[in-house]
C-alpha cells in the first residue's frame, strides 16, 4: 500500500510568525497534537513542526505569555517526512523508531502535501500492523535518551538554542539515535562568533528559515 492512498491531504499548516494560542486554537479545532510549520501558505515548504508538548514545556511552563509569543523559536526543525509514492511500511517503519505520531508528507520540493497520523493507519492498515506501530510510539523512553535529552537542555545544545530555538532540543529525544539532525556550527576566524557552517546552509529549507529569522 501507497502513503498517498492512506494520508490526510491537504493539512492544516501554520507559519513561524504565530502565537503560541493561534496554533494551540489549530490543535484545538482540528484535534491534533502536532502541526507543520510551512515558510509560508503560499508555498508550504516545510521547516519543521510544533507539538502540543512545545507549546506547553516550552512555552507556557517556561513563563512566556502565548499570546504574543510567536512559535519561531520553538519549532522542531527538519522533522522526519516521507513522500507520497512510498510505501506505508516506510512511514510506520518511521514512527516506530523515532516516537512519532504524525509524519508530514513532502512533494519534491520539500512542500507539505499531507500528514499520515496513527488514526490514519488505524482506519486503513492491517490490525497487527497499527498494534505494533501503537507499542513501538508508546514505549517510554530509556534512561539513556532521557539523560541525553537533559544535558542536551543544560548544555551540549546551549549555543545552538541561542540560534535556532529550544525546540531543537525536542528533536534530540526523537532523532539521537542516528542523528539525523546535524546543524554545525563553526567559530567565524575574524569575529570569533559561533554560526552555522558552509554545509548547513546549502539545505535549501534550513537556509530559508534562516532568512526569516534574520528579516524579523
Amino acid at each position: 500500500m501507497k502513503i498517498k492512498e492512506v494520508m490526510s491531504s491537504n493539512p492544516v499548516c501554520c507559519v513561524p510568525g504565530d502565537t503560541a494560542q493561534a496554533v494551540a486554537a489549530i490543535m484545538c479545532e482540528y484535534k491534533i497534537g502536532s502541526v507543520p510549520v510551512v515558510i509560508d501558505q503560499q508555498s508550504r515548504e516545510l521547516v519543521g513542526v510544533i507539538t502540543d508538548r512545545d507549546l506547553c514545556c516550552s512555552i507556557v511552563a517556561s513563563g512566556f505569555d502565548p499570546k504574543t509569543t510567536p512559535i519561531q523559536k520553538f519549532i522542531t526543525l527538519d522533522p522526519l517526512t516521507c513522500r507520497d509514492g512510498e510505501n506505508l511500511d516506510k512511514c510506520e517503519r518511521v514512527m516506530q523508531e523515532y516516537q512519532i505520531r504524525r509524519v508530514p508528507i513532502v512533494d519534491g520540493e520539500n512542500r507539505v502535501i499531507g500528514v499520515v497520523a496513527q488514526a490514519d493507519l488505524a482506519l486503513r492498515d492491517k490490525p497487527e500492523k497499527v498494534s505494533k506501530t501503537v507499542a513501538e510510539i508508546s514505549k517510554p523512553i530509556s534512561p539513556s535518551m532521557a539523560a541525553l535529552t537533559e544535558q542536551a537542555h543544560g548544555e551540549f545544545l546551549s549555543p545552538c538554542a541561542r540560534l535556532i530555538g529550544h525546540g531543537i532540543v525536542e528533536c534530540l529525544g526523537r532523532a539521537v539515535k542516528k542523528a539525523r539532525l546535524r546543524i554545525p556550527l563553526t567559530a567565524s576566524p575574524s569575529t570569533g562568533k559561533t554560526g552555522f557552517s558552509k554545509s548547513c546552509r546549502q539545505h535549501s529549507h534550513i537556509a530559508n528559515y534562516l532568512t526569516f529569522l534574520n528579516s524579523r
